[in-house]
C-alpha cells in the first residue's frame, strides 16, 4: 500500500476517534470547538495542510490554532510589548567608570576628571555624574576628598586576602562560565590578529609586554595583562570580540587580586611571549594555540588557589 494513502487512512481514523466526523472528504466543521483543536492539534493541522478541508473552514481553523501556538509558545506578542526596563543613565556611566577600573586602566591613587569634564566627555547631566560617583563610592571604588588637593580618587582594595579569597570561591561558577566564554573569544581574536596586526599595533603590544615584566604589584600587573590581552582583541579587527573579551576581563579581577601576581608575572610574560612571537610570524594557528594554553593555565592557577582554600577552610565546592 502507497505510504501517503496508509497516512492519509490513519488520519481519517484519528478523526473518527476524535469526534470528527467525515463528510466526501471534507471534514465537518459543525461540531468542532476551540477545546477540540487543542486537544487533536496535530491531526488538525495535517488536515489543514493537505486540504482535507474546505477554506472557510481551513481559514477559521488557522485562526484558532494559530493564537493557541502563540499563547503555548509564551505570548510573544505579549512579551515584545511588555514595558521595558531600561537603567537610569547614572548606571551606565558607573558602568563605563567601573570597567575602567577593574581593567586596569585607571590605577588606585589616579584622580577621576573632575565633574563637569565627566559631564562633558559622556553627555550627561553633573547630577548623573554625581550619582554615578555616589554609587561606585558606596561599592568601595573610589573616596572623594576636599580642599586644594581634594577630588575623587580611585581607592585601593582594603579587604583582607582572605577575605578575597572567600568572594573568589563564592564566585568560582561564575568565573568559570567567564573562562569558557574567553576560550570560545581570545584565540580566535589571536588567530585574526596575526593576519591583521600592523606593525604598530606590534610595537605597542611589545610595548605592553615590557610594563608587564616592570610590574610591582597587582594593580601594575592587571594594568598591563588587560592592556596586553585588550590589545590583541583590538588587533583582531572585530569590534564585537574586543567588546566581550571587555567584558569578560572586568568580570576577572578578583582572581588576580587573590593570588600572588609575581606568580602571574612569571608564566603570563612567558605565555605572552609565545603569543607575540607568532603574531610577528602571522602564524594564525600558533597564535591560536598560544592563547589557548595561556588561558587554560591561568584557569589551573586560578583552580587551584580556590581548592587550596577549601581545603583549608572546608569550604564545600560549588
Amino acid at each position: 500500500m502507497d505510504a501517503s494513502v496508509e497516512l492519509l487512512r490513519a488520519v481519517e481514523q484519528e478523526l473518527r476517534n476524535a469526534g470528527l466526523s467525515s463528510e466526501s472528504r471534507v471534514i465537518s466543521f459543525d461540531s468542532i470547538n476551540s477545546e477540540q483543536l487543542q486537544a487533536n492539534n496535530d491531526v488538525c493541522w495535517y488536515a489543514i495542510h493537505t486540504k482535507r478541508v474546505d477554506w472557510r473552514r481551513r481559514k477559521k481553523w488557522l485562526s484558532i490554532m494559530t493564537e493557541q501556538s502563540m499563547s503555548a509558545k509564551g505570548n510573544f506578542g505579549q512579551d515584545m510589548l511588555s514595558p521595558l526596563q531600561v537603567p537610569a543613565a547614572y548606571v551606565h556611566v558607573a558602568n563605563r567608570i567601573r570597567q575602567s577600573i577593574l581593567l586596569g586602566k585607571a590605577l588606585p591613587g589616579d584622580r577621576l576628571p573632575p565633574e563637569r569634564q565627566l559631564a562633558e566627555s559622556l553627555g550627561v547631566s553633573r547630577v548623573t555624574v554625581r550619582e554615578a560617583l555616589r554609587v561606585l563610592q558606596g561599592e568601595g571604588l573610589i573616596s572623594t576628598s576636599r580642599g586644594n588637593a581634594g577630588g575623587t580618587f580611585i581607592k585601593d582594595l582594603e579587604s583582607s586576602r582572605e577575605e578575597r579569597i572567600l568572594k573568589l570561591v563564592n564566585a568560582k561558577s561564575e568565573l568559570a562560565h567567564i573562562h569558557e566564554l574567553r576560550l570560545a573569544l581570545e584565540p580566535m581574536a589571536a588567530g585574526l590578529a596575526a593576519k591583521r596586526a600592523s606593525s604598530d599595533v606590534l610595537q605597542h603590544l611589545e610595548v605592553v609586554q615590557a610594563s608587564l615584566y616592570s610590574s610591582t604589584g597587582v594593580a601594575t600587573f592587571r594594568q598591563a595583562d588587560s592592556a596586553f590581552h585588550l590589545g590583541v582583541a583590538a588587533a583582531s579587527g572585530n569590534p564585537c570580540i574586543l567588546a566581550a573579551v571587555e567584558d569578560a576581563r572586568a568580570r576577572l579581577f578578583t582572581a588576580l587580586d587573590v593570588s600572588d601576581f609575581r606568580v602571574h608575572q612569571e608564566t603570563s610574560g612567558r605565555a605572552h611571549a609565545e603569543i607575540l612571537a607568532a603574531l610577528r610570524e602571522g602564524d594564525t594557528a600558533s597564535a591560536s594555540t598560544a592563547m589557548a594554553e595561556h588561558l587554560e593555565q591561568a584557569w589551573n592557577e586560578i583552580t587551584e588557589i580556590v581548592e587550596d582554600y577549601e581545603r583549608q577552610v572546608r569550604v564545600p565546592a560549588s
